[in-house]
């Protein structure tokens, strides 16, 4: 059997472009209950069958009843095969957890030895020693994602392919964060440290109109209609969340969020351009939005960030009373000298509009002043006077900020890019009391510490912000300055 499988009538569109992905990176980005571990174990017993592939696999879950469903479809497939006898699920238990391992050898053609698939359960550490290719399931659901993708990557260097599938849980995990990278990557504007991931994203909706109802109705027996089948997953689910994040690979709402998904949702503008990388992009990002938006003025946010957090600059224009995004720029690693001279391109342009002779510039912007901040922030006040604010976080200041924001997403006087890490970095904003009874904002999640949202919060509060001009002063006698 060689890759030609692919289009037997075993597999549907969705499940065949997964099959014929050999990338060494995959995200399976599936709605619940339309065949991903089928396919997977499809796949796995095939590749092998046909000889495109001798490598061993190893298959871990979260959990064991996940790890034993895998094998199970793994002996199925390689039984139909003629491959293996009906029971040759082999399983032991090793380790000092007592992980149950599960493993079917399939024959490789024209190879002494077999491959061997392997199913387990739990400890990230099994990883390590092995050589093959791994599939870490439901990987937003681990305790310990981040060590399992650390003890699995190292495979690639041999000739590995590493299968990330999974779910959503929120936004504030690496699975969210990995579909942000493979996101950007699709749209051509990844971030410099953004891994290079292949994505394989299928809503419920996008299997159903695929045949996924009519391939269940030949298996069972039943006569269910396509709208029968989807309104009966959505009966099962409790909340708008858990449909968004069961069936729609969208992460759901979190109810302890300053900014829950649902509210930032209600003013995401499909127009508004996504954070890129690159200055020159970033620059015609806000030249085209301000020929077309016509704005009547232009205000500018920076959040400072070097190694582990961002540099982001956030340019939005006022139109009619909303605050459109029209540029948005997001680095890390990058030299201060590179920082400074974004956000002086920026000061000093002056952008077209429409039908109206007068150019438009960013009227004010407010920057991050705190720590890394403080030098910057400085240098552009005293080159850009009465154009730039420098603003230190201190407790009181990002209460301000925050609840300045909600205000103007409450009331829809801002608009937000379609972007998941734009969203993650608002979602991940959490209010907390201290003992004193005082307000803590803060956004420490797996996707960064919210500096979109602090540079856009600094944004919203540079257009909220009345800009003081110097008038001249008559002194006594006549003279004046």
């Amino acid at each position: 059997m060689t890759a030609a499988g692919a289009d037997s009538a075993l597999l549907l569109p969705y499940q065949r472009r997964l099959f014929l992905d050999k990338s060494p990176m995959r995200l399976v980005d599936w709605s619940r209950r339309i065949g991903k571990d089928w396919t997977l174990a499809w796949e796995s017993v095939a590749e092998r069958a046909g000889g495109e592939n001798d490598r061993n696999l190893l298959h871990t879950a979260h959990r064991e009843g996940s790890a034993r469903e895998f094998i199970a479809y793994v002996n199925e497939f390689a039984h139909q095969l003629d491959l293996v006898a009906a029971d040759a699920i082999g399983e032991e238990i090793i380790g000092a957890d007592n992980t149950r391992v599960m493993s079917v050898a399939i024959p490789i053609p024209g190879r002494a030895k077999p491959a061997r698939i392997i199913s387990l359960s739990g400890n990230p550490d099994a990883v390590r020693g092995f050589q093959g290719d791994v599939i870490l399931n439901e990987f937003a659901f681990r305790k310990d994602p981040a060590a399992a993708f650390k003890a699995a990557t190292p495979l690639l260097l041999w000739g590995g392919r590493l299968t990330i599938p999974s779910t959503h849980k929120g936004s504030k995990n690496l699975w969210a964060q990995f579909v942000a990278m493979a996101r950007r990557l699709e749209e051509g504007a990844p971030l410099p440290t953004d891994l290079k991931f292949s994505h394989h994203r299928v809503t419920l909706l996008d299997a159903v109109n695929d045949g996924l109802v009519e391939r269940i109705n030949a298996m069972t027996g039943q006569d269910l209609t396509r709208e029968q089948f989807i309104a009966d997953c959505r009966s099962k689910c409790r909340t708008e969340s858990d449909w968004l994040e069961e069936f729609c690979c969208t992460a759901g709402a979190d109810e302890e969020s300053y900014f829950p998904f649902d509210a930032l949702r209600q003013v995401v503008h499909h127009d508004d351009p996504r954070p890129c990388a690159n200055l020159s992009a970033f620059m015609i990002d806000v030249a085209r939005r301000c020929k077309a938006l016509r704005p009547d003025a232009l205000f500018a946010g920076c959040d400072i960030g070097r190694v582990s957090d961002l540099f982001v600059l956030r340019a939005r224009a006022k139109v009619g009373g909303v605050l459109r995004v029209v540029g948005a720029l997001a680095f890390t690693g990058r030299t201060f000298g590179e920082m400074e001279a974004s956000i002086t391109t920026l000061m000093r342009a002056e952008f077209q509009v429409a039908d109206r002779a007068q150019a438009v510039r960013v009227r004010r912007l407010c920057i991050d002043a705190s720590g890394l901040g403080m030098q910057l922030a400085e240098r552009m006040t005293e080159r850009f006077r009465g154009r730039v604010e420098g603003v230190t976080f201190t407790a009181a200041v990002k209460e301000d900020l925050a609840t300045g924001a909600r205000r103007n997403i409450e009331e829809k006087t801002v608009t937000l890019e379609d972007d998941a890490l734009t969203l993650g970095h608002w979602n991940a904003i959490r209010r907390t009391l201290t003992a004193a009874g005082n307000a803590r904002y803060d956004g420490e999640s797996d996707t960064g510490h919210a500096d979109i949202f602090w540079a856009d919060a600094l944004c919203i509060h540079a257009a909220e912000t009345r800009v003081s001009r110097a008038r001249p002063l008559t002194l006594k006698g006549g003279a004046s300055f």
